[in-house]
């Protein structure tokens, strides 16, 4: 699990690896509401592929243009 605060913004982004998702968002955002009203910052949660995914989308773009 990683964070990314940003104190400027007051934004925090958490990677969650997929098998601990559910449990850092709680249901229906209870623990992720909760965080952020403790600690006073917006919580973004994503999942460790969604938050990659970004960049492997890039890259295969890339990949596909190169000539065979």
């Amino acid at each position: 699990m990683t964070v990314k605060v940003n104190a400027k913004k007051l934004t925090a982004e958490v990677t969650a690896p997929a098998d601990q998702l559910s449990l850092a968002i709680g249901r229906e955002g209870q623990n992720a509401k909760l965080a952020g009203k403790l600690a006073g910052y917006h919580i973004d949660i994503k999942s460790e592929p969604e938050a990659k995914g970004t960049s492997e989308k890039k890259e295969d773009q890339v990949s596909d243009d190169i000539p065979q």
